[in-house]
């Protein structure tokens, strides 16, 4: 999918993933793993909901940046410092 890290073309590229992933659970694939930038509890909520509906339990993986990775998609700095200010976390 070309471009859909394109800042301009976010929401269009959460709507076909989670198109695509209800897709994925409906197959009742045995693991299902959704990789996306989550920073509020609102935004996992239609993942929950997928995991319920077709019987998935559900696991969250956090990964850190301990490694000291660069940001490979372009995203201004200002935008990621946005997304850290509402990081919402359940430990």
């Amino acid at each position: 999918m070309v471009g859909l890290n394109d800042l301009t073309h976010v929401s269009i590229s959460h709507a076909l993933s989670h198109w695509f992933d209800e897709l994925i659970f409906f197959l009742g694939l045995k693991w299902v793993v959704v990789s996306n930038t989550f920073t509020r509890e609102w935004e996992l909520e239609p993942y929950y909901e997928l995991a319920k509906k077709y019987g998935y339990q559900v696991h969250s993986l956090i990964v850190e940046n301990r490694h000291g990775g660069v940001n490979e998609h372009g995203v201004p700095e200002d935008k990621l410092q946005a997304m850290k200010d509402r990081f919402e976390i359940k430990l």
